[in-house]
């Protein structure tokens, strides 16, 4: 499989939970805004949650679908933790070929291998993110078990 260097999607793809992550695509969101740019950083199931309540309040998607949209960089946040149903995939195929047709900066994390995770989104949205993509595996010890042990450690001396 190749990649274009200047690929404007990241994904951040681990076989392993846990690892940072969320935490390493915040650094990257935080270090596009110190540079003057705007990055939004979306929880996936959040992101549809509000999605929901916003038609309970009957009230409309644009201006949430609209910020995610105008950013210069949006991190869709463990992706593949929603409930698979039609309407959370077609929300999400939505948000992806809007940053795919304006060729804006996305990072996707994810629990979930490429094959899990193209199942799970459905061959229109994987595809999409796999021609933009450039997959990246973040391995390592469960990032939350070390921050523990270290303030375990802390709290013993």
């Amino acid at each position: 499989m190749k990649f274009l260097k200047t690929s404007p999607l990241e994904e951040i793809s681990p076989k392993r939970k846990r690892v940072g992550k969320s935490h390493l695509a915040a650094g990257i969101a935080n270090d596009i805004l110190e540079r003057g740019d705007s990055p939004v950083f979306l929880n996936a199931v959040e992101f549809l949650n509000a999605l929901r309540n916003l038609y309970r309040e009957e009230e409309s998607e644009a201006s949430l679908f609209e910020k995610a949209l105008r950013a210069d960089l949006l991190v869709l946040d463990d992706l593949g933790a929603e409930k698979a149903t039609e309407w959370a995939r077609e929300k999400i195929y939505q948000l992806v070929n809007s940053r795919y047709e304006s060729l804006k900066l996305l990072i996707a994390t994810t629990n979930l291998d490429l094959n899990s995770l193209e199942g799970f989104l459905g061959e229109r949205t994987f595809g999409r993110l796999i021609e933009m993509c450039l997959p990246v595996e973040v391995g390592g010890e469960d990032y939350r078990r070390r921050i523990a042990r270290m303030r375990k450690g802390k709290e013993g001396n």
